[in-house]
C-alpha cells in the first residue's frame, strides 16, 4: 500500500481508483458465486411440492348461470321434505351439520356440493359438541341418546367426507386457513392442519378453498360492499350461491327457529339474535341489485321463522311428487 502514495497527488488517486475497481470486481465475483451456491443448495434441498386439485373460490362465479339451487340447511323444517324426490335437474348444496345425517333420512340424495364454514363444526362430532359446552347442554340432553346420534357419535363432518363413499363426487367448500380457538383444548385438529395431513386423499376430490382474513372473508367486486356478518349463513353461504350466479335459489332448512336440527329436536336454543335477522334481509335487498337478478324462496314450512324475498315455495313445486 505504500508505494501507492509515493507518486504525484494524480498518480496516486489513478492507481488507489484502479486497485479498488480489480478487488470490488473480485469480491462481486465471489459474492456472487457464494449466493449461487447457496441458491442452487437450497432449491436441491426444498422437495418438490405436491400437486393439489384444490381451486380457487373465485373460479365459481357465475359458473351456475340460469340454473336453480336447493341450499340444504341442517333446521328442522329440513326432515318434513322427501329430499330423495327432489327434481334432479336442480343443484344441491348441502350445508355445515346437514352431514352425515341426511343420509340416514335421505338414501338416494345426490350431494353436489357441500360446504362448512365452521371448523368447530366440521371436526367436532354432533354429540360432542352440544355436551361439552354447558350452553348447549342444558337444551340439548334430554335429545341426544337417539339410534342416529349414536351411530355418528364419534363421526364429525370431516371424517364423514374422508370415509364415506357418498361424498366422493360432492364438490367440497371451506376456508384453507380457518381455526377454533380451543382445539387444543376440545382435542381436535386446527383445520389447516387436517387439511396438510389429509392432502392426498382430498387432491382425489374437487376442492374449492377460501381464505380467511381476520376471520373473515371478502368477494370481489360488487360483493366487496357486504358487511362483515355474524350468522356464517349470512357471511359467506348465501352471499356464495349469489356469487355462483344461480338463477333460483331455494331455501330449506334455513329456519332461523331455536327447535334444534332436523335430527335433533331441543327444548329451546339460545335462538337467534335481531341483528341475524336484519342480515338476512340486507342481503335479500342486496340480491335485487345484481344484474341476473336470482329469484329467492324459502321451501315452506311452519317452522321457518324468517321468509326469502320472493316468498315462500312449496316442496312439491321443485321435486317429482306432483
Amino acid at each position: 500500500m505504500r508505494s501507492l502514495w509515493v507518486h504525484s497527488k494524480k498518480g496516486v488517486t489513478q492507481n488507489f481508483l484502479l486497485w479498488m475497481k480489480q478487488n470490488v470486481m473480485i469480491l462481486t465475483i465471489r459474492g456472487s458465486l457464494k449466493s449461487q451456491k447457496h441458491y442452487m443448495a437450497n432449491a436441491c434441498s426444498r422437495s418438490t411440492p405436491q400437486r393439489s386439485s384444490m381451486k380457487s373460490l373465485h373460479l365459481l362465479e357465475n359458473q351456475y348461470a340460469g340454473k336453480r339451487c336447493a341450499f340444504l340447511a341442517p333446521g328442522p323444517s329440513l326432515a318434513e321434505f322427501d329430499l330423495n324426490a327432489l327434481d334432479p335437474d336442480i343443484i344441491t348444496f348441502g350445508y355445515q351439520g346437514v352431514i352425515p345425517f341426511c343420509f340416514e333420512f335421505w338414501d338416494t340424495l345426490r350431494l353436489d356440493f357441500y360446504m362448512c364454514h365452521d371448523t368447530a363444526v366440521m371436526h367436532f362430532p354432533f354429540k360432542k359438541g352440544k355436551t361439552i359446552i354447558p350452553e348447549r347442554l342444558k337444551f340439548y340432553k334430554n335429545h341426544l341418546d337417539t339410534p342416529i346420534i349414536s351411530k355418528y357419535e364419534k363421526v364429525s363432518p370431516a371424517d364423514f367426507i374422508l370415509q364415506s363413499p357418498l361424498m366422493h363426487k360432492s364438490k367440497l367448500i371451506f376456508s384453507s386457513n380457518g381455526s377454533y380457538p380451543h382445539s387444543k383444548r376440545f382435542n381436535i385438529p386446527h383445520h389447516p392442519d387436517w387439511v396438510k395431513t389429509n392432502q392426498s386423499v382430498l387432491e382425489k376430490r374437487e376442492v374449492f378453498t377460501y381464505e380467511l382474513k381476520n376471520k373473515y372473508f371478502r368477494f370481489p367486486g360488487a360483493y366487496s360492499t357486504l358487511p362483515v356478518c355474524k350468522n356464517s349463513f349470512c357471511a359467506i353461504a348465501f352471499p356464495l350461491l349469489l356469487y355462483m350466479g344461480f338463477s333460483e335459489i331455494y331455501l330449506a332448512g334455513v329456519d332461523y327457529s331455536n327447535n334444534g336440527e332436523f335430527y335433533c329436536k331441543t327444548d329451546r336454543t339460545y335462538g337467534y339474535i335481531s341483528r341475524e335477522f336484519k342480515e338476512f334481509k340486507f342481503l335479500m335487498d342486496f340480491a335485487m341489485t345484481l344484474p341476473h337478478a336470482p329469484k329467492i324462496f324459502s321451501v315452506k314450512s311452519d317452522n321457518v321463522k324468517v321468509v326469502a324475498k320472493d316468498g315462500f315455495i312449496n316442496f312439491s313445486d321443485i321435486s317429482n311428487l306432483n
